[in-house]
């Protein structure tokens, strides 16, 4: 079980995690990926609307009088509604279609609309157009950065075509290469430990895996390749590494009833089946001695019916024999149970069947025993609002007598402040009289 230390670390970095918000890099390339959700949409739009009309029933009319639905605001309208019902991030699309509008519709009227009957749908390059020319959050193929600069490789096969470039087609990420299984470099042009070189040449490199047999590394595929062998394989010049049959250069691998079976490289140990004392292999008729209440039939160990013998289950009080797999049971008369060492023993007494008068009595005591314990409760409860009283009386006391302090203390300023005029001093005199009455009166109320 893991430490209090422990759980409460794993709950701040999960929190942390949790609450640490996205890099710029994220929000740069989420934004490229928006982008072209937007696009792919659009051309499903342009898709979708290629037979539609205006809808109004008469398209020669309305071909005549409102121009070709195929360029119309009509149906750019009917598109650009539909741009974010599919995408990743709805607000974030919702936020950019609603930026960007105005240059779709620019591209629309002066681009598409112009160049629609001489250009197919799938060569229109809207993203390079929208994203890449104009609103500026995605870069051209094998391109990355702020400046959609060249991947690590150059952009007709960055990494050697063995990793990806951090950032690719994004204005975000590095530019170096995440470099795939088995490649290693700054160009992802060199084979990984356990990798050889199948292809070379001076712009490509293919690496493949080496044997299983191969400790780290090898020059060629297959076990002759292998620069060293694994554990449990072994150097053979006609074959190169060869599996180790552990269970036949060792017989003691595994206990007296498992069976070991070897593996390429390795080897186990599997229990074998319950009539087997030992054995070579899994089932009762891989059994090499039979366990106790088996015996060997044709090559098989088969369970013994100890009931068949005239012997068994003749003990006192001991009436049948029941046989069991690999072993057998002895039944005991009524009024006995089989004890701990096999013996039929009496069973316990029960005690005699409760009347209705012992009942009454248990049912006397039990509500005795509440009204015992209600009664406490009780009387623990009213000491408690007694003690409550009294703390509250207290308090009162006490912020009485800081009132009662802080009333002398401001006379005895003002007395002093004020020496020598009668009046004021007559004055104070009485209010202090006055204060001194009002205050034992709500004293004495606050008592009683």
């Amino acid at each position: 079980m893991r430490s209090k230390q422990e759980l409460w670390i794993s709950i701040i970095v999960i929190a942390t995690v949790l609450l640490i918000p996205p890099t710029d890099s994220d929000d740069i390339e989420a934004k490229c990926t928006t982008c072209k959700e937007i696009v792919d949409a659009f051309k499903e739009g342009l898709k979708n609307t290629a037979k539609s009309g205006f809808g109004g029933g008469n398209t020669h009319w309305e071909e005549k009088s409102l121009g070709s639905y195929v360029t119309s605001e009509t149906r750019f309208l009917e598109i650009i509604e539909g741009l974010c019902r599919t995408s990743s991030k709805e607000s974030r699309c919702h936020s950019m279609v609603e930026h960007g509008e105005e240059l779709l519709e620019s591209w629309w009227f002066e681009d598409f609309s112009k160049n629609f009957k001489s250009r197919p749908p799938e060569e229109i390059d809207l993203l390079e157009w929208f994203c890449i020319k104009n609103i500026k959050v995605c870069c051209p193929k094998n391109t990355y950065g702020p400046k959609c600069e060249a991947c690590t490789g150059g952009t007709e096969t960055p990494c050697t075509g063995n990793g990806d470039c951090d950032g690719e087609g994004t204005r975000s990420g590095t530019g170096k290469c995440k470099c795939h299984g088995g490649y290693q470099g700054d160009l992802c042009d060199a084979c990984k430990d356990g990798h050889y070189e199948a292809e070379k040449n001076e712009t490509h490199i293919t690496c493949l895996e080496c044997h299983d047999s191969c400790q780290s590394t090898c020059w060629e595929g297959g076990p002759k390749g292998c620069d060293d062998c694994k554990e449990g394989w072994k150097w053979d010049d006609s074959e190169g590494c060869t599996d180790i049959d552990e269970c036949q250069e060792d017989q003691t691998l595994c206990k007296d009833n498992e069976f070991c079976a070897n593996n390429q490289g390795s080897y186990s140990c599997t229990a074998c089946d319950a009539a087997c004392a030992t054995c070579l292999g899994t089932g009762s008729d891989q059994c090499v001695k039979c366990s106790e209440g088996y015996t060997m039939e044709n090559n098989t160990c088969t369970d013994i019916d100890e009931c068949a013998a005239e012997d068994k289950c003749k003990g006192e009080h001991e009436v049948s024999c029941t046989n069991t797999v690999g072993s057998y049971t002895c039944n005991c008369e009524e009024g006995y149970e089989q004890s701990g060492d096999g013996r039929c023993t009496p069973k316990p007494q029960e005690g005699p069947p409760e009347t209705k008068k012992d009942k009454s009595e248990k049912e006397k005591s039990a509500k005795k025993a509440k009204k015992k314990t209600t009664s406490k409760k009780q009387k623990k409860g009213k000491q408690k609002q007694q003690n409550q009283v009294k703390k509250q009386s207290r308090t009162h006391d006490a912020q009485d007598m800081l009132m009662y302090t802080v009333a002398i203390i401001s006379f005895a300023i003002a007395g002093y402040i004020l020496e020598g005029n009668v009046l004021v001093t007559l004055g104070l005199g009485g209010a202090l009289l006055g204060y001194l009455i009002w205050f034992a009166t709500n004293l004495h109320e606050a008592r009683s």
